[in-house]
């Protein structure tokens, strides 16, 4: 100790006398700032034994960030500098493919770099042993420079790992005074003074000065070597040599105090020493005290880091540190620290990504499950059980899984779906009759599905009996696992098997797709005689539906070919002889299959589809009776299926939707309730459909809360793009631009295997109207295309004009019309923007529009326009002018489709407007005949026949002809019959 005081000591007189002979006060030479951002926070605790290792987190984290065959160095780079996510595993995957003799300085440098704390989802362990692996491959190349080594240290530093050795010092390498800086920096992480000593002595004989960072450093040293009293001492000589230590000084002094866990000392220092953190001094104490399991300490000092704003971007940085104490093996500290700092977020699901991360850790399943069920009870995370076990289940951590199950108040047989693939790949039936016993314990009834996709196909088939009695002894009857078991074996082409079934077990079969799945097997085997039996015991165990052999015929027919028609024929003759029946109409449906086959058979196969057809069936009682539209009559038609005890789930579901259109949420409620206590499931797909009806409805907050609920319990949902557009457009008309922008950017990066962009261009033409400013509308605009979401076209552009249209901002909407016609080669709203302009009369703005039109559509179309907007506007002496100073142009083809559109929009102005510009105007210019015609249809579509009679008696008898006398005589007839009447 003293002779490192001593050393020090020395070093300060130099400084002191660098002072004098310079003039110059020593002070603060460095930044105090440690970090510059949370990736890089430099972590020096020494790295806890965890409980897991690299191999195991390597192993249960399935990395999905890339899938590219041959994925190399370059790649991985690229892959970086680019901004997205990276982790540990992608490097170690494509180590084989770095040649570290060609590795670039700065390439090495970012290598190194992301085996630090850039990587705050590993331990330092992990982290460590890539860098060393680095390392060794940039020393074995001889590949090394000042950059790459000091990076090195850094990371070491990072990695709580101490590197200092004499042998380190004989690298190849040329050090600078960084160099030294981070040696002393990384030895004084652990308090090791005789290393700092052989330093500060290199570092002297080399003439590097001490400065703030070196002296920080000395501090941490000296704290953990000998406590808070040795720290002190250090700073006492800084102040005997006219030295001031910052506030990074004091944070050093505290850092020390809390690695060496001596709670006397730390209280002692908090009394004695305030300091105010900055947002990365605040993100290092929390790191240091989460790992040392003080985090306690920030309650007691809140004083040091009040005054920081904990921003949603602050937030986020915490959360990448509680996620690095979780791969540190500091569960209760990461998520002490979480709850302290991080506040609920809507889009967001409280505490997911810690208790994912402790999943993936293999942390005792049991204290995550406590962690859960304690944000459940603050009810800040209501479905984070459900989260949870979804990912156990995806990324197969089965004991976990089940632990979770056991939590779940409500659990669906298809919850064990994953569990029976897995136990069954790995152990075949025993593995499946395993889960199936702890499903029994759970009181969870397994429905048929389970047993025929899930189960059925792990299991011995070759002795039925003993599976039978396996699957008894499993909790089942033979009646619950008969029909399964007949489809599974009919997949298989085991027929022979399905009927020896059907006639030792003297039990119902049932399932819609049963006559489909019986018919493949046909088609397949031939097997008649086994086929029957089967077919039989369907038909006699669902009698009520009297076409059961028809929908079978059917099937066959639309899967035989011409080769199969003898077989075809001795199939019906079969069917006949155990007088088995069809209805009429499946009768002439086979027939006109049959039809498409060729053969010398198929007259007599004719013969028998007829000979099966009994004409007694009432074909009537077959029609399904429509459910009833309205609301009440629904509600009618649900009383009476509860009464007579039937399915009511469609009904159900309709009424829910409906109630939630209407805007009845209580009642949407109740019936969602009844919907779910009748043992229905709601999945994903019907809760987007009531959400979206909520939105149509305009119940926001319903259809936010229901949104949530998919995002949380159903994570691989992708919804349909008409539903997310109209709940972000319904967002905006509530003022809530920036939470619907952040929605339609999360649902936009979802997958979708088929976007018609026909179908839901009108929800996004709608979505861009419900913008108010400009700004808003061009961020949604640029999303929308750029995920081609929807296509360009005068109609999407339109509302980006209206915007502009709507606020009078003329200039702006000539401007965006401009800048669409270039960039787009569209002229969206352009008579609706010409009639803006013209009113203005601004001559300037108006030839700027017309310019941007015939650079796209030519001058028939821009000229055509224009006339079309002077005619709606009813400014005809300004017509008139453009009509006579356009003469040239052939513009009469487009201005009669524009008197037809007029027509069909009931409007009167435009088409009078434009019969007056023109009746002083030679009759070449336009055919009279077919305007008056146009004008005569709106006054008849809209009854005022006076309105008409008044107008036409106004035009010039030079204008009149033949066929306008005869229509004002129709008018003149329907004024007196509307007189009589």
């Amino acid at each position: 100790m003293q002779r490192y005081i001593s050393i020090f000591g020395r070093l300060l007189a130099r400084e002191i006398v660098h002072k004098n002979l310079h003039g110059v006060a020593v002070k603060n030479s460095v930044s105090n700032f440690l970090f510059k951002n949370v990736t890089n926070i430099r972590c020096y605790s020494e790295a806890p034994s965890a409980s897991f290792t690299e191999s195991t987190i390597a192993n249960r984290r399935q990395n999905n960030t890339f899938r590219k065959k041959n994925f190399d160095l370059h790649d991985l780079i690229n892959h970086i500098n680019n901004g997205k996510v990276f982790y540990l595993k992608q490097l170690s995957n494509v180590f084989h493919t770095i040649e570290f003799d060609k590795l670039k300085s700065d390439e090495a440098v970012l290598l190194l770099k992301h085996c630090g704390s850039e990587v705050p989802d590993s331990s330092r362990l992990q982290r460590n042993a890539v860098c060393q692996d680095i390392f060794a491959g940039l020393q074995k190349a001889a590949n090394l420079d000042t950059e790459i080594f000091n990076r090195y240290i850094q990371t070491c530093t990072e990695n709580s790992i101490s590197i200092y050795s004499k042998e380190l010092l004989l690298i190849k390498c040329e050090f600078n005074k960084e160099t030294y800086k981070m040696l002393l920096d990384n030895v004084c992480q652990y308090g090791k003074i005789n290393d700092s000593f052989e330093i500060l002595e290199i570092m002297k004989t080399k003439g590097i000065s001490l400065d703030n960072e070196t002296l920080n450093s000395l501090i941490l040293g000296q704290t953990l070597n000998g406590g808070l009293k040795a720290g002190e001492e250090v700073m006492s000589t800084l102040k005997t040599a006219q030295i001031t230590y910052n506030q990074q000084a004091i944070l050093s002094l505290f850092i020390g105090v809390i690695r060496r866990k001596n709670l006397k000392e730390l209280k002692k220092a908090s009394e004695k020493y305030s300091v105010d953190l900055n947002e990365e001094q605040f993100l290092y104490f929390i790191l240091e005290l989460g790992l040392n399991g003080l985090e306690s300490l920030l309650n007691e000092v809140p004083h040091f880091y009040k005054h920081i704003s904990i921003t949603r971007e602050l937030q986020t940085k915490i959360e990448k540190i509680c996620i690095h104490l979780v791969h540190m093996n500091q569960v209760l500290s990461a998520m002490n620290i979480y709850e302290n700092f991080v506040e609920p977020h809507p889009d967001v699901p409280y505490g997911a990504v810690i208790l994912k991360e402790m999943l993936h850790c293999d942390i005792e399943i049991s204290a995550i499950i406590s962690i859960a069920k304690s944000l459940i009870e603050k009810k800040l995370n209501l479905y984070i059980c459900e989260y949870l076990t979804e990912l156990a289940l995806r990324f197969k951590y089965q004991e976990q899984a089940w632990a979770l199950l056991k939590c779940l108040q409500i659990v669906r047989p298809h919850y064990f779906w994953p569990l029976l693939v897995q136990d069954g790949k790995k152990s075949g039936e025993n593995g499946v009759l395993n889960v199936l016993k702890r499903i029994k314990e759970l009181n969870i009834k397994v429905d048929r599905e389970t047993l025929e996709n899930y189960v059925m196909p792990y299991c011995d088939l070759s002795n039925m009996n003993l599976l039978m009695l396996k699957l008894q002894d499993a909790g089942f009857t033979v009646r619950e696992i008969l029909s399964p078991l007949l489809l599974v074996l009919l997949k298989l082409k085991k027929t022979k098997k399905a009927a020896e079934l059907c006639r030792h077990y003297n039990v119902v079969i049932s399932g819609d797709d049963f006559p489909q799945i019986l018919a493949k097997a046909w088609t397949y085997t031939k097997d008649t005689k086994s086929i029957l039996p089967v077919l039989a015991r369907y038909c006699e165990s669902n009698n009520l539906e009297k076409d059961v052999v028809g929908t079978f015929l059917i099937h066959v027919a639309n899967m035989c070919s011409s080769n199969d028609v003898e077989s075809f024929l001795m199939l019906a003759k079969a069917i006949q002889d155990q007088r088995l029946r069809l209805t009429v109409n499946s009768g002439d449906v086979i027939k006109k299959a049959c039809k498409a086959l060729s053969g010398d058979s198929l007259k007599d196969l004719e013969i028998a589809i007829n000979a099966l057809v009994d004409f007694s069936f009432n074909i009537s009682e077959e029609i399904a009776v429509p459910h009833p539209k309205n609301l009440d009559g629904l509600e009618c038609h649900l009383i009476e299926l509860q009464e007579k005890n039937m399915q009511t789930r469609g009904v159900l579901r309709k009424l829910i939707q409906m109630h939630a259109a209407k805007g009845n949420a209580q009642r949407a409620k109740e019936l969602r309730k009844h919907f779910l206590d009748s043992g229905y499931e709601e999945s994903a797909g019907i809760k987007s459909s009531i959400m979206h009806s909520y939105i149509l409805g305009g119940q926001l907050d319903e259809a936010m809360e229901l949104y949530r609920e998919v995002k949380i319990k159903h994570s691989d949902f992708n919804m349909d793009s008409f539903k997310f557009i109209d709940l972000v457009k319904l967002l905006i008309d509530n003022d809530r631009f920036d939470e619907g922008f952040v929605i339609l950017q999360t649902e936009i990066r979802n997958p979708i295997t088929i976007r018609d962009t026909k179908v839901i261009e009108r929800n996004c033409r709608e979505l861009l109207s419900a913008c108010k400013t400009a700004d808003q509308m061009d961020k949604i605009f640029k999303l929308l295309t750029e995920n081609r979401l929807c296509k360009v076209s005068n109609a999407m552009l339109g509302p980006l004009i209206r915007i502009h249209l709507k606020s009078a901002n003329i200039d702006e909407a000539v401007a965006k019309y401009i800048e669409l016609s270039e960039k787009h080669k569209c002229t969206p709203l352009q008579v609706e923007l010409l009639r803006a302009v013209a009113r203005t009369e601004n001559s300037l703005q108006l030839e700027k529009v017309l310019r941007a039109t015939e650079a796209v559509h030519g001058t028939v179309v821009s000229q055509s326009g224009l006339f079309a907007a002077l005619a709606e506007n009813g400014q005809e002496n300004a017509l008139r002018k453009t009509l006579l100073i356009n003469s040239s142009v052939q513009f009469q083809g487009l201005l009669h489709k524009r008197c037809e559109r007029w027509v069909d929009q009931r409007n009167i102005v435009p088409l009078i407007s434009l019969a007056n510009a023109c009746s002083r105007l030679p009759t070449t210019f336009i055919n009279f005949d077919l305007l008056y015609k146009c004008i005569f249809d709106v006054y008849d579509l809209t009854n005022d026949y006076e309105g008409a009679l008044t107008f036409f008696d106004g035009i010039p008898d030079e204008l009149k002809s033949i066929q306008l006398d005869v229509n004002l005589q129709k008018m003149r007839e329907r004024i007196k019959h509307k007189a009589n009447a």
